[in-house]
């Protein structure tokens, strides 16, 4: 399975962007760190189409089971933080708000919703997000884990 994905990304790298060919392979996410690092390492070579690519991975996790939600929320962070380019930041920037409503609606597992609480506090800690909209994006995970807990 890894050597077919392998294979998937190399092929990918070798193709013109498409919105299919990015929509298949998130749909291929198996959640290794191989098949999280392939991905953003075929996505990052793209940044100057950030904001086609950031709405696309909304629509997918949008689609995307609970656990493959996290698996897509991760390729986004890795993205992000090994392109640091701005108009990745900025074009997910756009997406987050609406793709942590979509996880906060669909996922049931704290575990998993603690997941996306490291990655929002990583995002703050390496300054990609202002504190105030990591807050935000932090608060809408919380009241989830809030409900689930009984608080």
């Amino acid at each position: 399975l890894i050597a077919k994905f392998k294979n998937l990304v190399q092929f990918s790298l070798s193709m013109p962007f498409t919105k299919e060919n990015l929509q298949s392979a998130i749909k291929q996410l198996n959640g290794t760190r191989d098949s999280i690092q392939g991905l953003a390492k075929m996505v990052g070579t793209s940044p100057d189409q950030a904001f086609e690519i950031a709405p696309i991975f909304h629509e997918e996790i949008n689609k995307a089971p609970p656990q493959n939600k996290i698996f897509i929320m991760y390729v986004i962070h890795e993205i992000m933080m090994k392109t640091r380019d701005k108009n990745f930041v900025r074009g997910f920037g756009k997406s987050l708000k609406g793709i942590m409503i979509d996880i906060r609606d669909v996922v049931n597992e704290t575990n998993l919703l603690n997941s996306c609480l490291k990655v929002i506090a990583s995002w703050e800690r390496e300054f990609l997000f202002t504190k105030d909209f990591c807050n935000k994006l932090r608060d809408i995970i919380q009241e989830k884990i809030n409900t689930i807990e009984g608080i």
